[in-house]
């Protein structure tokens, strides 16, 4: 019976992740095809191109996501001896698990109530400098209220675990094993000890174990909306919602919400909590803040994206100091170094998604950093 609940928890996890990499395939191909047979209709009235989507970004994504597999495969125990090694497997099947159980009654209760399925646009190739730049703020500032929110989740998620673990020391004899996971949590900080632990068959601290399943789910999620939202009459959760805020040139694909949640997956699995910490701030707060700047403010733009002098430097300000509270100043400059050189070569003349670029480079710049024995000096102690 154990064999086959462990199995079954084998497939519904890699199965997940299995439909989303033939789908961001799938829709990469699609759209080569159609940028191809398009070329030509490609160029707006300001000389930028608007493309049906970015089939790099697709890719990247399936192969961060293959490489998910590989590292769940090799680090999470799928066992049955109902320890508290099986806890992350366990957790981690049961997230697909619950979603398909709330698109059934998400379903059901649509269908008792005669919704229809929200339309589309079908015209591929899209103008996205049509509409009013104060519309487009308006959206932009929904748009990036969502990079804050998903921190709050993380950081709020880790503090009640933490909480947690702290109240079960009081009176309990288990105090050093506790200790050990406490010190798991936040004190993770001898760099060349994660090198190492990446790809070994060894479960990661608890502090990052807790994150990785975040995001694992934050991206099961969030694709599940898009899956929903491109294919068939299927509803889910927070579709009406999500396809208010997207560009137009996002409505044919998945939008750019799963760029964000794929990227910091990644750094889930490469860092412990303070430098994912720190490197989530670059998505989270740098980000939005250069977009805010960047439109309200930005008069010296760069030519070859349209992005702003000004939106840059605030966006570098942002990122030193929200991420020194993490890593310390070292981290946090490099990290601000790193922000803008991103700013700078996204979406051109580099036709990838800084939402996916952001946090590969930050998270492996962190690693080399560490491997050269800088240790990262968190100002905040939780």
């Amino acid at each position: 019976m154990a064999v086959f609940i462990v199995l079954f928890m084998q497939i519904i996890v890699y199965s997940s992740l299995v439909i989303i990499i033939i789908a961001l395939l799938t829709k990469g191909i699609q759209s080569m095809i159609i940028n191809f047979t398009n070329r030509e209709k490609m160029k707006t009235n300001h000389g930028f191109e608007s493309t049906y989507s970015e089939p790099l970004n697709l890719v990247i994504m399936a192969v961060i996501l293959s490489m998910v597999i590989f590292l769940i495969n090799i680090r999470v125990g799928f066992q049955w001896t109902l320890r508290k090694q099986d806890q992350p497997a366990i957790i981690l099947a049961s997230i697909p698990i619950a979603y398909v159980i709330i698109g059934i009654f998400v379903n059901i209760i649509q269908y008792f109530r005669g919704a229809k399925k929200l339309k589309k646009t079908s015209d591929p190739i899209v103008n996205t400098l049509e509409i009013s730049g104060e519309i487009k703020q308006k959206i932009d500032y929904r748009r990036k209220f969502w990079h804050v929110f998903v921190f709050i989740l993380v950081i709020s998620f880790l503090l009640l675990i933490r909480q947690y673990l702290v109240s079960q020391i009081n009176g309990n004899l288990w105090v050093e094993h506790y200790q050990q996971l406490l010190d798991g949590f936040f004190n993770y900080t001898d760099g060349t000890r994660f090198i190492d632990n990446i790809f070994i068959r060894k479960t990661p601290p608890m502090g990052q174990s807790t994150i990785i399943i975040f995001m694992y789910g934050m991206v099961i999620f969030m694709f599940t909306i898009e899956l929903t939202r491109l294919y068939g009459s299927i509803f889910f959760l927070f579709q009406k919602k999500v396809q208010s805020i997207m560009r137009k040139k996002e409505l044919n694909t998945f939008g750019s919400y799963t760029h964000f949640a794929t990227g910091f997956l990644f750094a889930a699995w490469i860092l412990p909590p303070f430098p994912f910490l720190a490197a989530m701030c670059l998505g989270s707060f740098a980000d939005p803040i250069a977009s805010i700047i960047g439109m309200k403010f930005g008069h010296k733009r760069y030519s070859w994206n349209g992005k702003s002098i000004e939106g840059t430097i605030a966006g570098m300000i942002m990122a030193f100091g929200t991420m020194i509270l993490f890593v310390g100043w070292i981290y946090a400059l490099t990290g601000s170094i790193v922000f803008a050189i991103i700013d700078l070569i996204t979406p051109k003349p580099l036709k990838i998604s800084d939402n996916i670029l952001m946090p590969i480079v930050i998270s492996l710049i962190f690693v080399l950093l560490t491997a050269l024995g800088i240790p990262y000096i968190p100002l905040i102690h939780f």
